[in-house]
């Protein structure tokens, strides 16, 4: 996820052409992008291995959701930030789609610590200053 516009507020993310979470954005107009608190290193890796296509990455993962309000959309317990945005565009680049959303509100708890990916994805822990 890359900033892309501060007025508007606007995000972009890349998915590639066969993802299920694209195809869901593309479909609904609708998306929030989290950081997810430390707690959910593992059940960030392990979604990140699988589709959602046909399994509820949620349920196999145990991961606790709460709502957002003014979204139906719901977002884990332990989220650093989340930024609910609408699909502005989307571009076909390469083999992937970049979907370019302005954000409509963003939340955050700045007592948790967020993830970040290392390693091209193959790790994700919270980044340290200094």
């Amino acid at each position: 996820m890359s900033y892309l516009s501060s007025n508007p507020p606007m995000i972009g993310f890349a998915t590639s052409k066969q993802s299920h979470t694209g195809r869901q954005v593309r479909e609904t107009g609708k998306v929030i992008v989290t950081v997810p608190g430390e707690s959910l290193a593992q059940a960030v890796m392990a979604c990140g291995a699988s589709t959602g296509a046909k399994t509820d990455k949620v349920a196999a993962n145990h991961i606790e959701m709460v709502a957002v309000e003014g979204s139906d959309i719901q977002i884990p317990a332990d989220t650093k930030l989340a930024m609910v945005a609408t699909l502005q565009q989307s571009v076909e680049v390469g083999d992937h789609i970049l979907h370019i959303c302005q954000v409509g509100k963003f939340l955050g708890d700045e007592s948790k610590k967020g993830l970040y990916a290392w390693n091209g994805f193959g790790k994700v822990a919270p980044a340290v200053e200094g």
